[in-house]
């Protein structure tokens, strides 16, 4: 029986299934990492911050009766997925991920797949580049070993600290994106190596349309395994798991 919904948060997906929820008048909470200041989440009932780790995970959730979690979070949220899925093992809650699919490498694609930030620095060479490096804020220090190269990063906020880049642009700017601009983005800056991980969905892939298109070679870090846990890519799907209605709404 469903009483109360924890989502993880920090995806589009997470925002429109908390709003779908309250629609129905289900209780919920959506809970959010705290690292981003600008989190859409108006008029959402939402929790910011960590739990502090999977033992206060578990408290938590059974202090505040939670019955369903959906993981939300976004693919490479690694920790939070593993310390979800462990905190609902101990409280013997049953949990779901609600995700998006990764993007798949087509013929017109030239990318280097692998498996990590770290692999992903071992290709650079000491040839001078002019990298987007399209990874977020918290890895992008795995490439201060790199100085010689420019590196172009597009956050949705301002660094709190200044990357430890001698040569670098960043642009403030949320998605979703599109491909003219994508395109006019990369020629401007004579991009010739993108550094993305595979984060999938709709919202930021108009950056490898655009590589396609202008035969930019891609450096794709791969998702991080998480754990075997049901995996729903559509709305509808998680709302028939928690036996709500459905609704016409996608994600």
């Amino acid at each position: 029986m469903i009483t109360n919904i924890l989502i993880i948060g920090g995806t589009s997906q997470g925002n429109v299934l908390g709003k779908t929820l309250q629609t129905q008048n289900i209780n919920y909470v959506i809970s959010y990492a705290g690292r981003v200041n600008i989190i859409h989440s108006k008029g959402l009932n939402n929790r910011i911050g960590g739990f502090g780790g999977i033992i206060k995970m578990s408290v938590w959730l059974k202090n505040n009766k939670i019955s369903h979690v959906v993981d939300a979070s976004h693919p490479f949220a690694e920790q939070i997925s593993n310390n979800a899925y462990e905190a609902c093992i101990i409280s013997q809650i049953p949990i779901v991920r609600l995700t998006r699919n990764a993007w798949i490498q087509t013929e017109e694609d030239n990318w280097q797949n692998v498996n990590s930030f770290q692999d992903a620095k071992n290709l650079l060479n000491i040839t001078n580049s002019k990298i987007f490096l399209a990874i977020g804020r918290l890895n992008i220090k795995f490439f201060y070993t790199f100085p010689q190269h420019f590196y172009l990063l597009r956050m949705i906020e301002e660094l709190k600290v200044k990357p430890d880049f001698p040569n670098y642009h960043c642009l403030i700017s949320r998605g979703p994106f599109n491909l003219d601009d994508d395109i006019s983005l990369l020629k401007k800056f004579k991009i010739d190596l993108i550094i993305s991980k595979n984060a999938g969905g709709d919202g930021a892939f108009s950056k490898i349309k655009a590589a396609r298109q202008l035969k930019i070679p891609i450096i794709m870090i791969k998702r991080p395994i998480l754990p075997n846990v049901k995996e729903f890519i559509f709305l509808d799907d998680v709302l028939k798991w928690l036996g709500c209605y459905s609704t016409d709404l996608g994600v």
